[in-house]
């Protein structure tokens, strides 16, 4: 007497672990894809611009 063979993941859970994994897929690559952009941002020497004008006009008034 054979023992009988595991049900596969298909078998047992039908489309649904299909689209659970596929969106666990998803999600991974948005999250490395984004982490990868906000490390190129930083890495690519972005600093604050100085500017030409005060941030309080108010600072350079004469007292």
């Amino acid at each position: 007497m054979t023992p009988e063979p595991r049900p596969s993941l298909r078998d047992r859970f039908g489309a649904l672990a299909y689209v659970v994994v596929g969106s666990a897929a998803i999600a991974v690559g948005t999250v490395v894809g984004l982490a990868a952009a906000v490390g190129e941002f930083f890495a690519s020497g972005m600093e604050p611009r100085e500017t030409s004008q005060p941030a309080d006009p108010l600072d350079e008034q004469p007292s």
